[in-house]
């Protein structure tokens, strides 16, 4: 552990002047705690989870552990171990002695909660994308990424001009940062930055994420965001730097690229800082830009949802902005006035009379125009009204909240599944529960990919020849789904065209002209084939059936790509 005496006397001074003080809780979770532990004993893990709700208190009672392990390698990286090593009573001290939070409206505490909206924007996508990187250590990251703008807390709380400079007129790059912070302090922020965290004690995954700044590391990334150039996968397989693949294979990388994301998205989601992070990220987790795009998104929300601080909304207005939407324009309508002048005499040519306007709204043309409008309101319509459309009958099947529940299991959740076994009866259950269809089936590959066989199936006990369905993989149709991830939508207006090219054994069983595709493929290698349809005979679907069922089986895929990453690296182990 770096000694906090061997670095930058302005930046030790600073740092001192600044952590000397303590920052004021932003939750009621220290008086909950002290109140619940007065009432009875509570487990580490009921207290930790208390803790855990309050980043102040998470940050001094993690520093206290570490500063009382003296500096030892086996640093404390959980709130459960930090409380068993320092005691109750030292709990109770530490939440007794944090101010709590406070009422008044000031820069300082606007600031201060800017930056801890920041860090919590910054875990909750560190701890989304090392469920796809770095498996196991996800609640890690999530404390790394959170606890590596601990010094900004500070900074926001106690030199709320100074991070108004870094918040509202965001720097282009660090020299610009350092410059401004060496203006009015004598030191740079990168050395303030590294003073803190050691005079924190920190663990050394978040010290570790503050790369240099010099010319070297930016060709580095330069190079590795080459890689992703558009919504298209870059795998890392294909990047043959060593210094960036070993670079990329540390939890540190991902804890500075989730910070630089969420401190880039304050500015705008299109900023070049947002979206160069976004890119490096994407090469990190061998995933498509769109995608990281998207679970950075979805981490501002869960963080806006979880920790409901004040600032927490501004990196989720633009999300609900749309520029391309501009409001209609009224029409102005003329404030009415008592007299109106006439309007003067119209000439025409020839020997035509002039024409004479008479005076609009005046009491004469009311009293002449009140029985014509009493007879238009008496006469009957020439069209009966118009009923809105309903909606088709295909869209109210099924249960449309288990299906949102499903999909979003399988979409958001990916590691709630313990086999593929697991993932197939819950897609199945997914497309024939909740979307309404009357059988779905998954045909597995064997290993010579010729042959396809249902293994799991649901809704198919009037058809028993679907649930042993064996069929070639030679079919002209079935051969284009597996050599790539597809959907396709058989309708009883295609079938005649499309039976030539559908194999025989599947027309045999099913006994229907109307089901539909989906091929699940996993580095292109095929796996499995997705049946469903709505019953024997004619049955109709509408485009919302069939995009629903491509939802279901696009998450599918989602999770089976996360558990053959599993199992890959179970394999190397």
């Amino acid at each position: 552990m770096p000694d906090p005496e061997a670095s930058n006397p302005e930046a030790l001074a600073l740092t001192q002047r600044l952590l000397n003080e303590k920052l004021p809780a932003v939750t009621q979770s220290a008086k909950t705690l002290l109140l619940a532990m007065q009432e009875g004993t509570l487990s580490y893990q009921a207290m930790s989870d208390q803790v855990q709700n309050d980043p102040v208190l998470a940050l001094g009672l993690l520093s206290e552990a570490n500063r009382a392990i003296k500096g030892e390698e086996s640093l404390v990286k959980t709130l459960s171990q930090a409380i068993s090593l320092l005691g109750e009573d030292l709990l109770k001290r530490l939440l007794t002695e944090t101010p709590p939070p406070s009422r008044e409206e000031s820069p300082g505490k606007r600031h201060q909660q800017i930056a801890m909206s920041m860090s919590y924007v910054a875990a909750h996508l560190a701890r989304r994308l090392a469920i796809q990187r770095f498996n196991g250590r996800e609640e890690d990251c999530y404390w790394a990424a959170l606890f590596w703008g601990a010094p900004f807390w500070y900074l926001g709380r106690l030199l709320p001009k100074m991070a108004e400079s870094l918040v509202d007129q965001p720097p282009r790059t660090r020299e610009q940062a350092n410059a401004r912070m060496r203006a009015s302090f004598k030191c740079s922020l990168d050395d303030y930055w590294r003073t803190s965290q050691a005079t924190l004690h920190l663990n050394e995954t978040i010290r570790e994420a503050y790369p240099p700044a010099d010319f070297a590391h930016r060709r580095l990334l330069s190079s590795i965001r080459q890689h992703c150039q558009g919504p298209l996968r870059k795998h890392l397989l294909s990047y043959d730097n060593r210094a960036g693949r070993i670079y990329l294979v540390q939890p540190s990388t991902l804890v500075w690229l989730c910070n630089q994301t969420a401190f880039g998205a304050l500015e705008s989601w299109r900023s070049k800082r947002c979206d160069s992070a976004l890119k490096l990220l994407a090469v990190l987790c061998q995933q498509p830009y769109d995608h990281i795009r998207r679970e950075a998104q979805m981490a501002a929300v869960d963080a806006a949802r979880l920790h409901p601080l004040s600032s927490a909304c501004l990196w989720l207005q633009e999300l609900f902005l749309t520029p391309e939407a501009k409001p209609e324009k009224t029409p102005e309508i003329p404030a009415p006035s008592e007299t109106r002048p006439a309007k003067p005499e119209q000439t025409v040519p020839g020997n035509a009379a002039p024409l004479v306007t008479r005076k609009e709204n005046s009491l004469e043309d009311l009293r002449e125009r009140a029985p014509a409008r009493k007879a238009m309101a008496e006469a009957p319509p020439d069209k009966p009204a118009q009923k809105p459309p309903a909606l088709p009958e295909a869209q109210l099947r099924g249960n449309h909240d288990l299906f949102m529940r499903l999909n979003f299991t399988m979409r958001e959740e990916p590691e709630s599944f313990r086999d593929m076994a697991h993932l197939m009866d819950t897609l199945t259950r997914c497309l024939v529960s909740g979307a309404g269809f009357d059988t779905a089936s998954v045909l597995l590959t064997n290993k010579q990919l010729t042959v396809l066989k249902t293994y799991f199936i649901q809704g198919a006990d009037a058809r028993p020849d679907l649930s042993e369905l064996l069929m070639p993989v030679q079919a002209p149709l079935v051969k284009k789904l597996v050599q790539k991830q597809a959907a396709i939508w058989i309708s009883a207006e295609k079938i005649t065209r499309m039976r030539p090219q559908l194999p025989a054994e599947l027309m045999e069983s099913n006994h229907t002209d109307n089901f539909m595709l989906y091929s699940l493929l996993v580095h292109k290698r095929p796996i499995a084939l997705v049946y469903a349809d709505g019953g024997e005979g004619q049955q109709t679907f509408s485009d919302f059936d069939y995009q629903r069922f491509k939802e279901a089986c696009s998450a599918a895929s989602h999770v089976l790509y996360y558990l053959a990453r599993k199992q890959n690296q179970k394999t190397k182990k």
